[in-house]
């Protein structure tokens, strides 16, 4: 055997897998779009992940409506979702497993509107 086999075979023994290194933990990510009843996208809705400890991350959609939270500790979470003009949506029970990405579509519903109406009448005699 050559000296460059036997040194490749020792840094073979000795360092099985680089990529196990750089994987971290065990994570997974969720990801979605954010739409209102009719299908259109709401882009800069605000979304806040939380978990059993609290909030793990705030982020926004993009302009497509779409957000990404990447290397998520596996877990359950819960999400609540803010846009100007709409409801405060939650979706509660996303489980987040080994490499995997959970995939949602959250509609928002818009925000009851409530209105007061002043009359004034002035009595002519």
């Amino acid at each position: 055997m050559s000296h460059s086999s036997i040194t490749s075979l020792l840094f073979l023994l000795v360092f099985p897998s680089v990529t196990t290194w750089a994987q971290g933990g065990a994570t997974g990510a969720i990801s979605g779009t954010v739409q209102d009843q009719s299908s259109a996208v709401i882009p800069r809705a605000q979304i806040d992940i939380s978990g059993v400890a609290g909030t793990v991350r705030h982020l926004e959609t993009d302009a497509n409506g779409n957000f990404t939270a990447p290397l998520l500790p596996v877990g359950t979470y819960i999400l609540l979702i803010n846009a100007p003009g709409f409801a405060e949506a939650r979706i509660s029970s996303i489980e987040v497993t080994v490499t995997e990405t959970t995939r949602l579509t959250a509609v928002l519903r818009p925000r009851s509107i409530a209105t007061e109406v002043d009359v004034q009448a002035k009595w002519r005699t």
